[in-house]
């Protein structure tokens, strides 16, 4: 392990060096979860970063008034996907709902990263 930096720094020259940690979870079934920690707060990481977007989850009030347009523009919808061709052929399958929740937690698994800021990544 290098503690130093000093081969980081040889390396990749300027930077950001973060500690990382796992995290085992072990469920009531046996299997084991593995989260993945980056430290960006300690090492100033955060401070230099600038966000653009940030991604902001919907309010239990937006999925209801979302679940109401779909609910009133219903026949409309319908009628759209005849006209282009993609209804499904029961009609019966068009009139049913079928509400799907997401958990977005562990979303951000991937961090694309651009070749010129690589050497914040370490």
């Amino acid at each position: 392990m290098i503690r130093d930096g000093q081969w980081l720094r040889e390396r990749f020259g300027s930077g950001t060096i973060s500690r990382m940690a796992l995290i085992q979870k072990q469920k009531d079934d046996g299997r084991v979860k593995n989260r993945l920690g980056v430290d960006m707060l300690r090492s100033g990481g955060n401070a230099r970063a600038t966000v653009t977007e940030r991604l902001v989850l919907p309010r239990v009030i937006d999925v209801l008034e979302a679940a109401r347009r779909l609910y009133k523009h219903h026949e409309a919808f319908v009628a759209l996907a005849q006209k282009e061709g993609w209804a499904t052929e029961d009609q019966q399958q068009m009139s049913e709902w079928e509400l799907v929740g997401a958990d977005l937690q562990d979303a951000f698994c991937h961090f694309p990263v651009a070749k010129e800021e690589v050497s914040n990544c370490v």
